[in-house]
C-alpha cells in the first residue's frame, strides 16, 4: 500500500519547509506576540450563530498563529482540522433543516406506498400524510405543528445556504408567510450577520 501524502490545504505556503523551533528557552504555554488568548469563562459558547470563517481566513489565522513555530506539514494539519470544525458546526446549525428533510421522506415513502395500492388521488395523498404524521407523532414525539414547522423551513430555505447558516429556527418560523417575499429574508439574513446575537423580535 502506497503513502500519498495529503495536498496542500493552502497552496500559498512557503517553499522552504519550516522546522519546529529549537529553542532552549521556548515555551508552548506562552503566546505568540499578538496572540489573544481567551479567557474561560467557564460558560457555553454560542458558536452556532457565528460566522464561520472562509478557507482564506483559516489560512492566515494559521499561519499569522503558527508561521514562526511548526512547520508546513503541521500549519496544513491545523488547517484541515479547522476546516472539520467548520463542517461540524454545519451539521449542527443544519439539524433543523435535516429534520424536514428526514420527516419529508416518510411523507414520501408513505406516500408512493399508497399509490400503488390505492391510486393516485387526493383521497391518497391526504391519507399518506395523515398516516405519516401520526406514525411521527406517536414513534418520535413531534407534535403535528411542530413536524409541519420543520417540512415548512425545509421548503421554503434549504435551498438558500445563507439563510440555512445565518436564520434560527424561530427566524424561519416568522418567514414563512406566503405574503414574505425574498427582500424581507434578506434583510433579516443581513441583520443576523450584523449581530448574531440579535433577539428574534427586533
Amino acid at each position: 500500500m502506497t503513502d500519498k501524502k495529503k495536498p496542500p490545504f493552502d497552496d500559498g505556503s512557503d517553499p522552504k519547509k519550516k522546522k519546529l523551533r529549537s529553542d532552549d528557552d521556548f515555551d508552548p504555554t506562552i503566546p505568540e506576540e499578538g496572540v489573544t488568548v481567551p479567557e474561560d469563562t467557564g460558560g457555553t459558547i454560542d458558536f452556532i450563530g457565528s460566522h464561520l470563517p472562509s478557507t482564506g481566513e483559516i489560512a492566515s489565522a494559521a499561519r499569522e498563529t503558527f508561521g514562526n513555530s511548526l512547520p508546513e506539514e503541521l500549519i496544513q494539519d491545523l488547517m484541515r482540522s479547522s476546516t472539520e470544525i467548520n463542517e461540524s458546526v454545519r451539521r449542527i446549525m443544519h439539524e433543523h433543516m435535516a429534520l424536514g428533510f428526514r420527516f419529508g421522506e416518510i411523507l414520501r415513502t408513505v406516500h408512493r406506498a399508497y399509490i400503488a395500492n390505492y391510486g393516485d388521488s387526493t383521497k391518497t395523498l391526504q391519507r399518506a400524510r395523515a398516516d405519516a404524521y401520526f406514525y411521527i407523532e406517536k414513534l418520535h414525539r413531534f407534535s403535528h405543528s411542530k413536524i409541519r414547522l420543520h417540512l415548512d423551513s425545509y421548503a421554503k430555505f434549504h435551498a438558500n445556504s445563507e439563510a440555512v447558516e445565518f436564520l434560527r429556527q424561530t427566524d424561519m418560523q416568522l418567514l414563512l408567510g406566503k405574503d414574505i417575499g425574498d427582500e424581507i429574508v434578506n434583510a433579516v439574513i443581513d441583520a443576523r450577520k450584523a449581530n448574531p446575537e440579535m433577539s428574534t423580535r427586533e
